[in-house]
Order: structure tokens, then C-alpha cells, then sequence
């Protein structure tokens, strides 16, 4: 999940002795963060400890940090905590191959821009994010429907995962439940491809529309 460096954490915070472990904090008094820098391929880590009034302010100005403890040699997806009032801990898709999912606590108001993108799970487990493999073959020819006809299409993949169709005039969007169970309802309005999304943004199923056929007698010898 990247490389693991220790980094100061600024104001109202204290570094602990690694990822993992939590020093010299009272119960309560503080929330244990992992503070997240670096780039999707290289992340660097730093476990800190935050003062509760503290946490907005630093979730705020650091984008891509999680409440809980960081991933480490013997837990390398880390393990999530709980997150204050207003806030959720999610695991977002990064669009790296290595690490294509990352959690970060946010706000719950802002959870509806990461609900658009195939993948992201919501909320993270809290064991981690999973590191998906793919649940189908995209290079396999796709399945066809006619336009205008009503398909269930069911998907497994990770649990609350979103699951996204797009294409052919198809833009449907569910979560799969906690059995990692998806069902999306598709009308395609038009000839083409539509494609399934889940987990990492990974193809599960690709369905080919082809324009629906007409009876014999619009048909001229």
C-alpha cells in the first residue's frame, strides 16, 4: 500500500513510535489519525494523535488522511477507527494499479462526489480497504440485449461497493450490500456497449445493445 515514513504532523498533534501504536494520549481526550502524504503509486504515512477539537481542522488540511492506525508490516491495509459526528471513513478509488483503493475520512456532506466513481466503498471495513481482484474477464466477447428492453444485471464484488452501468444511453448507479451483492436495473435507449463497473473501477460484464429487430412485415423482399 506504499512506503511508510514518518512525517511531523503539525499543530495540536503528536507523532506516536510507529504505525500502530498510541502513546501517552487519555482515553477520549484525542482521536488516532493517520496522517496520508505522498502520491497515489508512493504514499508516506505518519501515525499522529489529534486533540477531538482538533480532528475538522485536520482532516481539512489533509486530504486523504483516516481516522485509525496505519498500515504496517504485520497490517498492511491498516485498521480504520471510528470517526466523529458528520464524518465517514471510506475507500475511494485512487487509479493507481498498486493501490487502486485508498480510505479518507470525510465529511458526510461531501460523500456524494465520491458515490459517482465505480469502486469506491462506502463505508471502508474496517479491517481496511480489500485489494480487489477483478470479477470478470473484460476481454471476453460481451452479452447482447435489444434497446428499449428492461435487464437485471447482478454483480459480486466487495460490500458496499458502488457499482456503476454506462453506456448506450444507460447511467445507473447502486451499492452492493454486505454480502457484496449488487442488482442494476438497465434500459439501454441505443445501440453500443454498456459497461459494468465495480470494485476499482474494474469491468465486470460488458452488454452489447443491437437495435431492435423489426416484425417481417416492415421488412421489403
Amino acid at each position: 500500500m506504499g512506503s511508510c515514513r514518518r512525517t511531523s504532523p503539525g499543530d495540536s498533534a503528536s507523532v506516536t513510535d510507529g504505525p500502530g501504536r498510541i502513546l501517552g494520549i487519555p482515553a477520549g481526550a484525542a482521536l488516532s489519525i493517520c496522517r496520508v502524504t505522498g502520491s497515489a503509486s508512493v504514499l508516506r504515512f505518519a501515525q499522529v494523535n489529534v486533540a477531538i477539537e482538533r480532528v475538522a481542522a485536520f482532516l481539512n488540511q489533509n486530504p486523504g488522511s483516516f481516522v485509525g492506525l496505519c498500515p504496517s508490516s504485520g497490517d498492511p491495509n491498516g485498521t480504520l477507527g471510528n470517526e466523529p459526528l458528520a464524518y465517514v471513513t471510506i475507500c475511494r478509488v485512487t487509479g493507481d494499479v498498486r493501490n487502486p483503493l485508498a480510505p479518507v475520512t470525510i465529511r458526510v456532506s461531501e460523500l456524494v462526489a465520491y458515490l459517482g466513481q465505480p469502486g469506491t466503498i462506502v463505508p471502508a471495513p474496517t479491517a481496511g480497504c480489500p485489494r480487489p481482484g477483478s470479477s470478470g474477464n473484460p476481454t471476453e466477447p460481451p452479452s447482447t440485449t435489444p434497446t428499449e428492453t428492461t435487464r437485471t444485471v447482478t454483480v459480486q464484488t466487495t460490500p458496499n461497493t458502488v457499482v456503476t452501468a454506462r453506456g448506450a444511453g444507460v447511467k445507473e448507479s447502486t451499492r452492493s450490500n454486505r454480502t457484496g451483492k449488487a442488482r442494476l436495473k438497465i434500459k439501454p435507449k441505443k445501440a453500443g456497449i454498456v459497461t459494468v463497473r465495480a470494485a476499482a473501477g474494474r469491468v465486470v460484464t460488458r452488454i452489447g445493445v443491437a437495435n431492435t429487430v423489426r416484425s417481417g412485415r416492415n421488412l421489403t423482399g
